[in-house]
This record gives C-alpha cells, sequence and structure tokens, in this order.
C-alpha cells in the first residue's frame, strides 16, 4: 500500500512539473503574441515602415481600379503615382507613428483595455490640409489630364485617318 502511494505521489511530481513548465511556456507565448512592441520590433526588423508607402499604394490602386463605383480619375493614377503620394502625405517617420498606433490600438482591444480599436488620421488631415494636399491634388489631376489628353489625341488620330481614308475613296 505504501509503495502504491510513494509510485502515486511521483506520477503527480512529474505531472505538476511537466504542467508547470507548460504554464510557463504559455505564459510566456502570451505575453509576446499579445503585445504590440512585438510586432512594432518585427516590423522594424523586417523593414515594413520603410516599404510600407509601396504596400499601401499597391493594395489603394488594386482596389480602386477593381472597385466599380470608384470616382473615375482616380482609376488613371498608377501605382507609382499611389506611391509617391502615399510618401508625400506622411513621411516615413510620421507613417510609422500612424502604424504603431494603430497596433497599440489593435492590441489595446484585443487585450480588453478599450471597447474599439481606432486609427487616428490627424497627420494625414494636417498634411491633407497643407502643401502636401495641394501637392498631390496636382499629381492625380496631372495624371488624369494627361490619361485624358492621350485618349483625346487618339480618337482625333483615328478620325483623321477615319477622314482622310473616305476622302481617298471619293
Amino acid at each position: 500500500m505504501q509503495t502504491i502511494g510513494k509510485f502515486l505521489a511521483a506520477i503527480c511530481a512529474i505531472l505538476f512539473i511537466i504542467s508547470g513548465v507548460f504554464v510557463l511556456l504559455l505564459f510566456n507565448i502570451e505575453e509576446k503574441a499579445f503585445s504590440s512592441a512585438t510586432y512594432k520590433q518585427a516590423f522594424e526588423n523586417q523593414g515594413l515602415y520603410q516599404r510600407m508607402p509601396t504596400i499601401l499604394g499597391t493594395a489603394l490602386a488594386t482596389f480602386i481600379t477593381e472597385n466599380q463605383s470608384a470616382v473615375p480619375f482616380l482609376k488613371v493614377v498608377k501605382v507609382e503615382d499611389w506611391q509617391n503620394i502615399i510618401s508625400a502625405l506622411l513621411p516615413p517617420e510620421e507613417l510609422k507613428a500612424v502604424a504603431d498606433n494603430a497596433l497599440d490600438s489593435t492590441f489595446d482591444y484585443i487585450n480588453g483595455k478599450t471597447n474599439s480599436a481606432t486609427i487616428s488620421l490627424l497627420l494625414l488631415k494636417a498634411h491633407l490640409a497643407g502643401d502636401s494636399g495641394v501637392n498631390v491634388v496636382v499629381e492625380i489631376e496631372h495624371s488624369a489630364v494627361c490619361n485624358q489628353i492621350k485618349c483625346v489625341s487618339s480618337l482625333a488620330l483615328l478620325f483623321w485617318d477615319h477622314d482622310l481614308r473616305r476622302a481617298e475613296s471619293q
């Protein structure tokens, strides 16, 4: 009987140690996985902050071209132009601040510290209201006007060619 008791005590001690190690491991994973600092460090290590204008420009251009109800003059803006626009409106250090604030807000919501996740666009609004905003509008208009001029020129050449052929046939 005493041997069975010692055997059960040994099994319980072994299970306690295994479960203790398992709990510590999961606790450390939870601490890292649900912390915005972990993701900020990963973004920094992977150079995501430097590539963000490229990623956002590509995503924005794709969304606009695939969206049936998008404003037509925005559809002619190229991916490179969107990347330049994003870079002009939010310089790298400010884009990093917006991304960091978004991460903090998201993880505060996930961890139950707030009732919602929010992204502050005050920096973007400030740049839109300033010289950067004017430059962006000029760049979009220039891109749209250039494409319209190409389109009108092509149509004019088509009609001119058609008129020449009609004149030759008479």
